[in-house]
């Protein structure tokens, strides 16, 4: 499967909870090369997730996501989902 065709499921995916009523709040993903020239589907600006890693209450990284809008969708039981993938580049073909 390609970029392409995984950022127009993710799109879709966006468009049935938005149809279905699941969604409060939603943003589609953006395509970006990167630094290193990797494709990568995500976010405008780069977020650092990474404190999802370390010993923080789940608690505080929420509110964290949820006050700095990192998610795609805000689904109406509260839960938030994000879509992140990095593309590498391989003899200018993207893996």
């Amino acid at each position: 499967m390609d970029s392409d065709a995984i950022s127009k499921q993710c799109t879709e995916i966006i468009d049935r909870l938005i149809l279905s009523g699941l969604s409060i709040e939603q943003s589609y993903p953006s395509t970006r090369m990167n630094a290193s020239g990797d494709y990568e589907i995500g976010f405008k600006k780069g977020i650092e997730i990474s404190q999802t890693l370390k010993n923080i209450p789940y608690e505080d990284i929420y509110k964290s996501v949820l006050d700095e809008k990192s998610y795609h969708i805000h689904l109406i039981d509260g839960g938030l989902v994000s879509f992140n993938y990095i593309f590498e580049k391989n003899d200018d073909v993207f893996l």
